[in-house]
């Protein structure tokens, strides 16, 4: 069971930092970003290409990392803010687009070859309780857990509570002197840069390629939705909750059941608490 767990803290550390950026990016722009997963992989592309021109993996990691920054904060400028006042749903549709044109883009300049984004622990185990841990694995969750905490810490910085104020209520964070293009681009600009860390994690445990987040995208969305896209925190613990019921699922029943796990928890999250189950989106909902 040992190793189950650890395998489903692994891949729900995947989730977890998905579902993360996509919190963020709602709390500032209030906009569903389902290119998440394929924004990612850009930092991911971005790292494979520094490590290839014989760079230190973690120069090409921090070079990758701020580069999808960049990148997020282009999208929101060019993209996003420009489409702010149609509604919702042109934004989300417009997400659903920028990811298919991703997708292609990627293709187009890396190939359809899978690669190899390989890690100074890549392939190196350690033994624990008697069974056999890949460094992958031990490295996912600890960077994990650390960009959890960061995440929380900045939210209570002054950045962070702008950016809450805007969630909260835009019309009045804009009366007392919030910047709300900003704060919609350092949102933007982070959550690109935590996907990208959870797009290169999941990729040098696996392999890289431009399809490398279409299984991620739906366990995130439903791990946001647990926590009802407010809390970073709740929705950081809930895709951990998520990869372990999938692993202990595909280990003591079946995997072919794996994937279903995700969609049983969002229809069960639906029915039960719609708004979520954080103390976060609780408090959002009686204001």
């Amino acid at each position: 069971m040992l190793q189950y767990i650890i395998n489903g803290l692994q891949s729900g550390s995947w989730y977890s930092l998905l579902a993360v950026s996509i919190v963020i990016v709602m709390k500032a722009s209030d906009v569903p970003n389902f290119a998440v997963a394929n924004m990612g992989l850009v930092g991911a592309f971005l790292a494979y290409s520094f490590v290839s021109a014989h760079l230190p993996f973690g120069v090409a990691v921090v070079l990758g990392l701020l580069g999808a920054a960049l990148f997020g904060v282009i999208i929101d400028r060019a993209v996003i803010q420009r489409l702010g006042d149609k509604g919702h749903f042109p934004l989300l549709l417009m997400t659903i687009g920028i990811s298919l044109s991703l997708a292609a883009a990627l293709e187009l300049i890396w190939g359809t070859n899978s690669l190899s984004l390989n890690a100074p622990w890549s392939n190196k185990t350690v033994h624990l309780a008697g069974q056999i841990i890949n460094w992958d694995g031990i490295v996912t969750i600890a960077t994990g857990l650390v960009i959890a905490i960061a995440i929380t810490w900045f939210f209570h910085t002054t950045a962070g509570v702008r950016m809450r104020a805007v969630a909260e209520n835009r019309s009045a964070a804009r009366l007392v002197g919030v910047r709300i293009s900003r704060v919609s681009g350092l949102a933007w600009g982070i959550g690109t840069a935590v996907a990208a860390l959870a797009m290169i994690l999941q990729t040098e445990s696996s392999v890289l390629s431009y399809t490398a987040g279409d299984a991620l995208l739906v366990p995130a969305f439903v791990a946001a939705t647990a926590a009802g896209f407010t809390s970073p925190v709740g929705a950081y613990v809930a895709g951990l909750v998520i990869g372990v019921l999938e692993n202990l699922t595909g280990g003591y029943i079946s995997t072919a059941l794996q994937s279903v796990v995700a969609l049983v928890v969002v229809v069960l999250i639906l029915l039960l608490r719609p708004s979520g189950f954080t103390r976060t989106a609780l408090a959002r909902r009686e204001v």
